[in-house]
């Protein structure tokens, strides 16, 4: 799993990778400017992943991914997807969370994220 972890909760650049067919694994850990754990409670979270930075969501190569918030007060998003069979190169994303009531909306990661092209082109089949 590839960790992003953020040194505060302005949405830091940040860079990671990932081999083409893959499952993409990725953290988002936010914390506050005082370096405690946001409290992400009636948050959403989402990620995007796009070729260029102005494309819109319907030319996103992956998501919008909703991410996990499994416990708020962690401040800790996790996101998953098997739609990594795209081409390799680099890919700009963003992470951003957002909420309702007190309205908020924040990007607290963004940055590029490689596909990287795998060696092995190997299908293994099951034995029935």
């Amino acid at each position: 799993m590839n960790t992003i972890q953020l040194l505060t909760d302005a949405g830091i650049y940040q860079e990671f990778w990932c081999f083409k067919g893959d499952v993409l694994e990725f953290s988002v850990y936010v914390e506050n400017p005082d370096g405690t754990p946001k409290n992400l409670t009636g948050y959403t979270a989402v990620a995007t992943f796009k070729k260029n930075q102005s494309d819109t969501n319907d030319k996103a190569v992956i998501g919008p991914l909703t991410g996990t918030i499994s416990s708020p007060s962690t401040g800790i998003i996790e996101f998953n997807s098997s739609e990594t069979d795209i081409d390799a190169r680099e890919y700009w994303f963003d992470c951003e969370i957002r909420r309702v009531e007190p309205h908020d909306v924040q990007t607290v990661a963004w940055g590029k994220c490689a596909i990287i092209q795998d060696i092995t082109d190997v299908i293994i089949e099951s034995e029935d």
